[in-house]
């Protein structure tokens, strides 16, 4: 006759139940969403803070090819100042190769403001159309707000 310390080890079911596997499918579901949600968030900065500095180069650019070239009318900025020009003062890198919004938005060049006699900012439209724009991500299209 066997042990029935050997039976009883046999007869015992192991395992996990039904409902103990599906709170832990949701734990796990929770915290992939938080996780996703992070994420997103940093993803979304990171290309805002990209973009920013981006918007800056180009700005210091356009201003340097302002000042060399004396550009004091709004005909000499709209002729001198273009991308092709400002390529040279980017390290002969073009505006619309290597200065590409990580958001998928598009760069402009700022136009001339004869208040301050010199040019806006560039501004980038982070990819946000009219429509979707909200208060805060409007205020983000300009570089450092309005002049």
């Amino acid at each position: 006759m066997k042990n029935t310390k050997q039976q009883a080890l046999f007869n015992k079911e192991s395992g996990f139940t039904l409902v103990e596997l599906a709170v832990a499918m949701g734990v796990i579901g929770i915290l992939v969403a938080g996780s996703i949600l992070g994420y997103q968030i940093y993803i979304r900065n990171a290309n805002g803070n990209a973009c920013t500095r981006q918007l800056g180069q180009l700005y210091q650019a356009q201003q340097t090819l302002s000042a060399m070239r004396n550009v004091s009318t709004s005909a000499d900025w709209s002729s001198i100042v273009t991308s092709a020009n400002i390529a040279p003062y980017l390290g002969n890198r073009t505006m619309n190769t290597t200065y590409n919004c990580p958001s998928a938005g598009t760069y402009a060049i700022g136009a001339w403001n004869a208040t301050s006699v010199s040019g806006d900012k560039p501004t980038c439209t982070l990819g946000i159309s009219g429509a979707d724009a909200t208060a805060n991500q409007a205020a983000r299209l300009h570089y450092l707000g309005a002049n």
